[in-house]
């Protein structure tokens, strides 16, 4: 067990959301800042609670913003958005989703219609992939704000293509892998945990873990607010910080803290099991300073980049923690109340 206290990077994936608009384009357009800030009943589950949580126990977090949907929505939805992020003294880094691509076609609505697009950034080509990450980038520039040095990929799907296409564009670092969400076809990118170098650029994959394992017996789960339980994440920080493990990658949305309805709906509800989690976990590090740290992506990229290989060792959570987890997961999904 190191000295040094464990890093816990909390990561959110902050993005406009397509409304539908691929599946019914005659009826059903994207929806922008209502999909981050998530109102419902009278205050913002979303980025507002987010940012208000983090400082009140003192968290740095590192957002990855998705950019290309300025190709629909124009500057002024993105740029308050990250600027209301980086007022509140954290980090923006850079995500991408592909599939906002089409709309810089006016006649998209027709397009859609006949094919739908692709939102992955595994399958494609070096030049593409610099297309989409020098346009994702574009505002940073434009704008005269911290030009990103990070990247994930939009549904953490990629594959080794995308570490060259980062390279020539001058991204250092990824954290695109999640082997519980997708799984690439190169071996080498299955990694759980750790710091790995891929062609140059430092992988600091979102951690997955083992769920229900028993034996041999298990599953590969993403460590997530929406998906994993307080007491299992606990287990899971402890788990790591006894196997050495320098830094546990956390994945959220600004859409996990609210339910019943998409953000921007009617019907929408706080999602009241979620926000706990997260103040809990943010409780948590912050009570646990010796044990545990929150650290950004560019707070830690120069070490990062000075040391870029760590072990990366393979975590269980302990069977009642994950049952817990499964069964308040279903009370959430089913009780439009909690």
């Amino acid at each position: 067990m190191s000295s040094s206290p464990t890093e816990v990077c909390l990561t959110i994936d902050t993005e406009f959301s397509i409304g539908g608009a691929f599946k019914d384009p005659r009826t059903r357009r994207p929806i922008g800042r209502p999909h981050v800030d998530c109102h419902a009943e009278g205050e913002d589950h979303g980025l507002p609670f987010l940012l208000k949580t983090f400082q009140k126990f003192g968290i740095k977090a590192t957002f990855f913003v998705e950019t290309l949907s300025r190709t629909y929505f124009g500057d002024q939805p993105l740029r308050q958005t990250i600027e209301a992020i980086l007022e509140a003294g954290q980090d923006v880094q850079l995500h991408i989703h592909p599939c906002w691509w089409a709309f810089r076609h006016t006649d998209w609505a027709e397009r859609v219609a006949v094919e739908h697009p692709n939102d992955s950034c595994a399958g494609r080509t070096s030049a593409e992939l610099e297309t989409f990450l020098a346009a994702g980038l574009g505002p940073f520039e434009e704008w005269k704000l911290p030009r990103p040095i990070a990247l994930r990929t939009g549904n953490l799907e990629l594959d080794r293509t995308i570490y060259s296409a980062m390279s020539r564009q001058g991204l250092r670092i990824s954290s695109s892998v999640g082997l519980g969400v997708y799984r690439p076809r190169e071996a080498e990118l299955h990694l759980a945990s750790g710091r790995h170098t891929i062609d140059g650029i430092i992988e600091v994959p979102v951690l997955t873990f083992r769920q229900l394992a028993l034996g041999p017996v298990g599953r590969d789960h993403v460590l997530t607010i929406t998906g994993v339980g307080t007491a299992e994440t606990i287990a899971i920080l402890r788990a790591a910080r006894r196997s050495g493990l320098e830094q546990v990658v956390v994945l959220t949305h600004p859409f996990e803290y609210v339910k019943c309805a998409p953000p921007g709906e009617e019907g929408v509800r706080p999602n009241r099991i979620n926000k706990a989690r997260l103040v809990a976990l943010c409780r948590f590090i912050s009570e646990h300073p010796d044990e545990f740290t929150s650290v950004s992506f560019s707070a830690a990229a120069p070490r990062w980049l000075l040391h870029p290989a760590t072990e990366r060792p393979e975590l269980r959570a302990p069977l009642l923690a994950s049952l817990s987890s499964l069964i308040e997961n279903q009370a959430n999904d089913r009780l439009r109340w909690l």
